[in-house]
């Protein structure tokens, strides 16, 4: 089944709140390396930072939580008791549209469990009164770095990574919690 991890990491400016899937160590570290040398001059993600927004629940310093931290970190221990790993692969690199970062550039995770998976996860946080942002549809990807706005150079390709993700993680204004 999956676990729930915890991880402080005390460089976090963030103040969102999120349920993410934790990219393994060893897999960001060979995900990461197969695009340092294609992008000169461009600062990667953190290898301990990579991992895939399952639910994103909003911002506190723009709003009050719908749910309080406890509540939530109780609904995704009951969710990881009823769920397995996923087993998948990073098929290909894509760039989104701009934004106030730069060009994200973004690694694709293909799954055929993960709709049914994030279903669940959405399901039971919103019966538990959790207010999910439904901004943009859900496009399964790893944030690997943000180009420059003016980035014109072809993306590198690379070859087919598996990966299992053993590991969801609570992000809770950038504190990121185990259970």
């Amino acid at each position: 089944r999956i676990r729930v991890r915890k991880e402080s990491f005390s460089d976090h400016t963030h103040t969102g709140v999120m349920i993410a899937l934790s990219v393994p160590q060893d897999t960001a570290k060979k995900l990461l390396a197969s695009i340092k040398n294609k992008l000169a001059g461009v600062e990667l993600e953190a290898i301990d930072e990579l991992h895939i927004t399952l639910a994103y629940l909003g911002d506190v310093s723009e709003k009050q939580m719908a749910i309080s931290k406890e509540a939530t970190e109780s609904l995704l221990r009951v969710f990881a008791k009823g769920h397995a790993q996923l087993r998948g692969q990073i098929g290909g690199i894509a760039k989104f549209n701009p934004g106030e970062n730069g060009i994200p550039l973004v690694a694709l995770f293909d799954c055929p469990e993960l709709p049914r998976f994030r279903q669940d996860l959405v399901t039971i946080l919103k019966a538990g009164g959790a207010e999910i942002d439904e901004t943009h549809g859900f496009v399964p990807h790893i944030t690997l770095a943000y180009l420059p706005k003016d980035y014109d150079k072809a993306i590198p390709k690379i070859d087919p990574l598996p990966i299992v993700f053993s590991d969801i993680v609570l992000a809770w204004s950038g504190k990121w919690n185990e259970l």
